[in-house]
């Protein structure tokens, strides 16, 4: 599972979205949508093509990061009782419906249920007895057979960490193709509610939050600078130009003109 989210998050890191008027991007999570560009833009102006891009890219990456979270929990995690996996194997060679507690309608894996999805009805019939109520035997014990707690928590905490330094050096290169303070902020303060909304647990959002602060921070600086050297060359290049015109009309006027004389006034009568 992790290999093959790794290879998606890849593929999403290196390639920028395109932007689209009516691209929506959403990210399911117990049956609830999260924050999606659609939503944003109904409420605000329309942005410029160039922020759109690097706010989709952005989301895009989120909601696979989050949901790869979630969906593992959802499957592996039984620190609070029997993962999902393990009841769902178990609920395979049950001769009850309900020993393994609840799972969902479309997990409910019988013979009966994958032969008649891979052959008419007429044929399942024609099957020997023993066959259609065939039930594999599955070791809940083996260690090929489910994935240890611990060993889950600790595949599930270094994926993360190995994707958000991925992350990091994304961000950085999108957050570089913005141009002024307004559109960093602008996409700081949407990435913001996404992480807010995602499935990740309260660490993992401050760890990636960190990153994008830091990461807007930093942008925000180099546009200063930026800005500042712009200004100051500016301002040089017209001072120059101001002190070449003053020279010019000194050498065309005189210095003489540059001195006038002091009047002279008759003395008041007396």
């Amino acid at each position: 599972m992790f290999s093959q989210r790794s290879k998606t998050l890849n593929l999403a890191l290196t390639t920028k979205m395109v932007s689209s008027s009516t691209s929506v991007l959403q990210q399911h999570v117990d049956g609830k949508i999260s924050l999606s560009l659609s939503q944003d833009s109904a409420l605000s102006p329309p942005t410029k093509p160039r922020i759109r891009e690097v706010k989709e890219s952005l989301h895009h990456v989120f909601s696979i990061i989050s949901k790869t979270m979630h969906d593992a929990r959802e499957v592996f995690d039984g620190s609070s009782g029997s993962s999902l996996i393990e009841r769902v194997l178990g609920s395979i060679q049950s001769d009850t419906d309900n020993q393994y507690g609840n799972i969902p309608a479309e997990l409910h894996l019988t013979t009966q249920a994958l032969l008649v999805g891979v052959a008419s009805t007429i044929h399942f019939q024609l099957l020997p007895q023993n066959l259609r109520c065939y039930k594999p035997y599955v070791d809940l014990a083996s260690s090929s057979a489910l994935l240890g707690q611990e060993r889950f928590l600790v595949q599930l905490n270094d994926w993360f960490l190995q994707s958000i330094n991925l992350l990091q050096d994304a961000v950085k290169k999108w957050f570089g193709d913005l141009e002024t303070v307004k559109e960093t902020l602008s996409v700081r303060l949407a990435s913001k509610r996404w992480i807010t909304a995602s499935a990740l647990n309260s660490q993992e959002k401050l760890r990636i939050s960190v990153i994008v602060d830091e990461i807007c921070q930093e942008r925000i600086i180099e546009i200063w600078k930026s800005m500042s050297k712009e200004a100051s060359a500016t301002f040089e290049a017209a001072l120059d130009a101001s002190l070449l015109t003053m020279s010019s009309c000194e050498d065309d006027t005189g210095p003489q003109f540059l001195l006038a004389p002091t009047p002279c006034f008759d003395p008041p009568p007396r």
